[in-house]
């Protein structure tokens, strides 16, 4: 059996907020551009505001755009899963990390 090629995986760091926004851009950026699928991985995140969402959106908006593929790995804390469903960026607070990816940003 063929596989697809080995996607780039981008591990997050404990707080995306606005003093880490720039570097995760230029982290997805650089990804996106060496690989037609990137994989952001969740475990260690710990706190996330709106900027680093915002960062999120756009970078799938410009993969996609590219054909290329960004998707979401491991799941966060429950912390971020509850802030994320408190105000309202998710339904659910529970499920796997694909559902938070599609939650988040397939609106």
């Amino acid at each position: 059996m063929e596989q697809g090629p080995v996607p780039t995986v981008v591990a997050l760091e404990a707080a995306l907020t606005i003093d880490h926004a720039a570097d995760l851009r230029d982290r997805i950026g650089a990804a996106l551009a060496a690989s037609a699928t990137v994989h952001l991985d969740f475990r260690a995140v710990d706190e996330i505001d709106l900027a680093c969402l915002q960062i999120l959106c756009a970078a799938r908006s410009s993969a996609r755009a590219k054909g290329k593929s960004l998707v979401f790995v491991g799941r966060p804390s429950e912390r971020v899963i509850r802030r994320l469903s408190a105000s309202g960026f998710i339904q659910e607070a529970s499920g796997p990390v694909e559902n938070l990816e599609s939650a988040i940003l397939d609106r």
